[in-house]
This record gives structure tokens, sequence and C-alpha cells, in this order.
């Protein structure tokens, strides 16, 4: 029973570290993409519409005014 369970640990860890280093491998794969285009695009949501769209519109407005900056 002991055998088993530990069995099991061993294959979890190596499970994760697989997937950490393939997490890895696919981040600096894809950085370089990013490299590739000067343009930086920041992007974000906004409520608009509904209970929260005062403070959302302000916000707007705020980003916008930050971005002409």
């Amino acid at each position: 029973m002991f055998t088993k369970a530990f069995e099991k640990k061993k294959t979890g860890k190596w499970l994760g570290r697989s997937l950490a280093v393939l997490a890895m491998s696919a981040s600096m794969a894809f950085a370089s993409l990013a490299h590739a285009n000067d343009t930086i695009k920041i992007g974000f949501s906004m409520a608009l519409t509904g209970g929260l769209a005062g403070a959302g519109k302000g916000a707007l407005i705020a980003m916008q005014v930050w971005a002409e900056d």
C-alpha cells in the first residue's frame, strides 16, 4: 500500500515537472513572435452599461486622456 502511494506521488511530480517544462518551452517560442512587431497594444475591458457604467465611463475617459498624453 505504501509503495503504491509513493509511486503515485512520484508520477504526479514527474507529470507536473513535464507540464512546467512544456509551458516554459511554449512561452519561449511565442516570446520571439512578440518581438517581431514594434507596436505595443494594451487592451482592457470596461463596463459601459449596467450598474457599473458610471465608474466605467469616467475610467474610459481617463484612459483615453492617458493614451493621448
